[in-house]
């Protein structure tokens, strides 16, 4: 029977310099220079595949939910099912190789053709390109095997990968590198640059292993950001002045895009004036995930900030329905 397995959100710089300061200061340790291997961000849809080895049953996911064919994400469960037998051998190989035994999940990003728009990858076929391995809750590394390019199924490691070092003693010391590096990326996507075309791209994900825990967190460039930060990189919140300030720091474009994107364009649903409900409460959701410490840096707790947010949020969704009718 499908199970929806869920792939954890990734955090900003800022979150992990605190969390392993803290893991530190708890056992007492010191400071750890880090190795972190980054990747090209994607930017497309989030989409996995699942297999149960005892059953050899295979379903898909998006971000959110199971889908099939019927109540698809951007064509992925149609994609996946014109593809299943070459995909559940694919998989079914991978794990006789790796000697697993219960539920594997490949996930990855949808990307390429009409997902989105105005990057690289939108001048490219539809692909899906796996970024990790999940195996009970263990990550697991993605073999260079793990591929088919005649169904257009590649994996993340096929692309440029940057190694770089994270002295947690003085992390300021890496915001330089970390900005210039995400720049390079927005201003020319290396991923579709492999597949010959030009354009920007979103970001770089970090990652690296400390004390068996996975360590991961994303730098997007200045277009796809989804707060109005002053800086692509920082160790501490941004403190604001203001709620009006906070409002135009967290309620923008981005991140009202991005809530489209997951309410309707991905489950294919008609935007409609009834459902502005569910935009504010998703966008109010995702601020109090992503900016508590903002908030708090700011002496401001979510209440502070309802009233003017879901202005900005309702207006902006009104206009969206108008440009789209």
């Amino acid at each position: 029977m499908a199970k929806f397995i869920k792939y954890p959100s990734i955090d900003q710089f800022r979150n992990i310099v605190k969390q392993v300061k803290d893991t530190c200061k708890y056992h007492e340790t010191a400071l750890p220079v880090l190795t972190f291997t980054g990747t090209v961000k994607l930017h497309g849809t989030n989409a996995a595949i699942c297999f149960n080895t005892e059953t050899e049953e295979l379903w898909v996911q998006s971000r959110n939910n199971v889908i099939t064919p019927e109540e698809d994400n951007a064509g992925f469960a149609n994609y996946i099912e014109s593809n299943k037998t070459t995909i559940t051998s694919l998989v079914n190989n991978y794990c006789d190789k790796s000697n697993l035994n219960g539920i594997v999940s490949l996930f990855g990003e949808w990307c390429g053709g009409n997902i989105q728009k105005g990057i690289a990858l939108s001048k490219l076929d539809k692909m899906f390109i796996i970024f990790g391995i999940k195996y009970n809750e263990e990550w697991l590394n993605i073999p260079k095997y793990l591929v088919d390019s005649e169904i257009r199924l590649f994996n993340i490691k096929q692309f440029p990968t940057i190694n770089i070092n994270i002295d947690f003693s003085n992390p300021q010391e890496s915001i330089n590198l970390l900005t210039q590096l995400t720049e390079e990326v927005e201003n020319e996507c290396p991923v579709g640059k492999f597949f010959g075309v030009s354009g920007i791209g979103e970001g770089i994900v970090w990652e690296s292993l400390y004390r068996n825990s996975v360590l991961r967190f994303k730098v997007k460039g200045e277009k796809h950001s989804i707060s109005k930060v002053k800086k692509l990189v920082s160790i501490d919140p941004e403190k604001l002045k203001s709620i009006t300030e906070f409002v135009e720091y967290a309620v923008t474009n981005n991140r009202l895009s991005q809530c489209i994107e997951q309410l309707f364009i991905s489950p294919n649903k008609e935007p409609d004036i009834k459902e502005i409900g569910s935009v504010i409460k998703w966008v109010m959701q995702d601020i109090a995930k992503e900016e508590t410490d903002v908030l708090i840096e700011s002496n401001l707790i979510m209440k502070d900030i309802t009233k003017l947010a879901t202005n900005k949020i309702r207006n902006w969704f009104i206009q969206y329905l108008d440009k789209s009718m």
